[in-house]
């Protein structure tokens, strides 16, 4: 059988479509297929079929229905929806599911735009793109969590959609993509990634003042409805429009015309000049220079560099949404926090697939991952949010802190594990958040401008910025036990072999606090992100493009693996190090 949601639910066997009976039937069928392959308790179906008021009858209703089901897809003696406690679960070959096919074949095109072959990428994406028939399970009555995971579909899609787009700019056809992008920007007027390529196709076809016009009429829009000036990302860019910067040409070598109908003009598969320009693009047009890393691969912007502990070489690279930052493992999981697009992108480790894009909230400045929740912490917004991983659902923001001073507003930061859910926030607010994620059970004070957080066996350490210190903290209460004088500008903070590690971003070292007192230990410039793992201290220097490793009982760096770009989040498993590389 194929199933088909992006669009209408249809279902196919063979060149014959199967009839789905009843409408709360078909909602029962979309709803194990959001899932496929996982359990979704009879609760959760009950709640998905008939909201937070289910009829007395709802869970005989739910027998009956899943009875129905099983009549309408069962093939050869085989049934696919499986019993299996608490619940049921669609057994079927993920490749019978249109959307699991749009997101391989996505995630191989990020693959190829990353080691610069555009032309490739473009056409992948074409094929995943011509999947959809229309908005996801259009027509489907559903409740609760599965709304959001239909519009975590429909992002997927736009997100797609932009990528070709990137493609189609680096392969010379903007004036192709204009009519599109001027739709795109009218659905979608306050999506950067947007406006920047649209300044951009206009540029290239000869209309700087129509790109300016472009980029004024973004800046309006953005501080009329969110009282925000644009990134600096798409400053830089109108900067460039005004200066005619020669980054925002095409590459040499690259036609600046639309090919003949049926006709294909394939570039240089490694040229890094193009491999470059689509980096360019996809972090909404930073301007930076794709590099190589070690292993031999291209490691791009927007991306998650794994790199083998073994060998200290990078091994593998992972196409992820824009400016991605905090990252994380838990249960087997990756999670990485994309602070542009404002989503959360789930890694498989055994596979290195993007398994899901969550759409999140808030911008999502820190990201925590425990074995049967996900934290996520919105600087802005001053709050904290609670992910379901089994059912990759986001819960709503749980107000924490105020909205601080200056710059501190846009700081928060969030660690979880056997001393519970922490989350400290710019203006100095340092809280305990139950485990539902519906509510704060400690408040505490540590210092000024808190810029990381991490847990230890006995205590929960806070890095502040403005003060240069480390608070420890009493896990039990949120009062303060002691404070250690460390670096300039804490970064990051983690806990392991023995002692605490501070990334300090001004002295490009990172400080090892142990009894009260601090030692530094020289690393790369502008260290962020600090893990300890695999037997190590590892730190992303975000100015030189680096990793480095320290060994914790010699306190010095034993290797430095160049990853490119800048590095920013950094996490260890058992087997792999996940650094997360932005363009800026």
């Amino acid at each position: 059988m194929d199933f088909r949601i992006l669009g209408p639910l249809q279902v196919f066997d063979g060149d014959a479509e199967v009839q789905v009976g009843s409408p709360k039937e078909r909602a029962l069928l979309a709803v194990l297929l959001l899932h496929a392959g996982a359990v979704v308790s009879r609760e959760r179906l009950i709640e998905e079929l008939w909201g937070e008021s289910p009829p007395p009858t709802a869970a005989k209703a739910l027998n009956v229905h899943v009875s129905q089901l099983r009549k309408s897809l069962a093939r050869n003696g085989h049934d696919p929806i499986a019993t299996d406690a608490p619940g049921y679960a669609l057994r079927i070959d993920l490749e019978v599911l249109d959307v699991a096919r749009f997101e391989r074949l996505v995630a191989e095109a990020r693959g190829l735009a990353a080691a610069g072959d555009a032309q490739s990428a473009r056409e992948l994406l074409r094929v995943a793109l011509a999947l959809w028939r229309g908005p996801a399970l259009a027509g489907i009555e559903l409740e609760s969590v599965a709304r959001t995971e239909v519009g975590r579909l429909d992002g997927l899609r736009l997100t797609a959609l932009m990528d070709r787009i990137d493609s189609d700019l680096a392969l010379g056809l903007h004036e192709q993509v204009i009519g599109d992008l001027e739709a795109l920007v009218a659905e979608h007027p306050l999506h950067e990634r947007l406006r920047g390529q649209y300044m951009l196709a206009l540029y290239r076809a000869g209309r700087q003042a129509d790109a300016l016009g472009a980029y004024q009429d973004a800046r309006a829009t953005l501080v009329e409805e969110l009282g925000l000036e644009p990134s600096a990302a798409l400053q830089r860019l109108e900067r460039g429009i005004l200066n005619h910067d020669p980054a925002l040409e095409l590459p040499a070598g690259v036609p600046g015309q639309s090919p003949a109908p049926g006709e294909t003009k394939r570039p240089r598969r490694r040229s890094l000049a193009l491999a470059a320009l689509v980096v360019l693009l996809a972090a909404a047009l930073a301007g930076v220079l794709a590099t190589r890393g070690h292993g031999g691969l291209n490691v791009a912007p927007n991306s998650v560099a794994i790199i083998d502990p073994a060998t200290n070489e990078v091994t593998h690279t992972v196409g992820v949404g824009i400016d991605p930052g905090a990252v994380s493992v838990g249960a087997g999981v990756v999670w990485v926090a994309n602070t542009k697009d404002k989503t959360l992108s789930r890694i498989d480790p055994r596979t290195r697939r993007v398994t899901a894009n969550l759409n999140l909230e808030g911008t999502p400045t820190a990201v925590a991952a425990t074995p049967h929740a996900v934290w996520v912490a919105y600087g802005r917004l001053g709050s904290v949010a609670k992910v379901d991983p089994e059912f990759e659902s986001v819960g709503p923001a749980l107000k924490v802190a105020g909205r601080g001073y200056g710059f501190a507003s846009a700081e928060a930061f969030v660690a979880a594990g056997a001393q519970g859910t922490w989350a400290a926030f710019g203006d100095s607010t340092v809280a305990r958040i139950g485990g539902d994620g519906t509510r704060v059970l400690t408040r505490g004070y540590a210092g000024y401008q808190p810029s990381a957080i991490a847990l230890g066996d006995r205590a929960v350490w806070v890095a502040n910025a403005q003060s240069n210190t480390v608070t420890q903290l009493d896990p039990g209460t949120g009062r303060a036990m002691s404070t250690t004088s460390v670096a300039l500008r804490p970064r990051g903070i983690a806990v392991g072999g023995g002692a605490v590690w501070v990334s300090a971003f001004d002295d490009d070292v990172v400080s090892r606090v142990e009894n009260g007192s601090s030692r530094t230990i020289p690393v790369g410039d502008g260290p962020l992100g600090v893990a300890f793992g695999a037997g190590s201290v590892w730190v992303a220097n975000s100015l030189n493009g680096t990793v480095s490793r320290i060994d914790p009982d010699r306190a010095r760096v034993v290797a430095t693996i160049h990853v490119g770009h800048h590095p920013f989040g950094i996490a260890v498993d058992r087997n792999s190090v996940w650094v997360t590389v932005r363009a800026g």
